[in-house]
């Protein structure tokens, strides 16, 4: 993943609680529908 997509997924998980929820919830789900692809490192 790029630093920019990484800056992005951060960026929303501390400011959107709706999002920060459903991370929480299910972070391959929630990253899959949003379009966030991580590697196994990453993750």
């Amino acid at each position: 993943m790029s630093q920019d997509a990484i800056e992005r997924f951060l960026g929303r998980l501390l400011t959107e609680d709706d999002f920060r929820a459903y991370v929480s919830e299910s972070f391959e789900r929630a990253c899959m529908e949003e379009g966030f692809v991580f590697t196994e490192s990453e993750v």
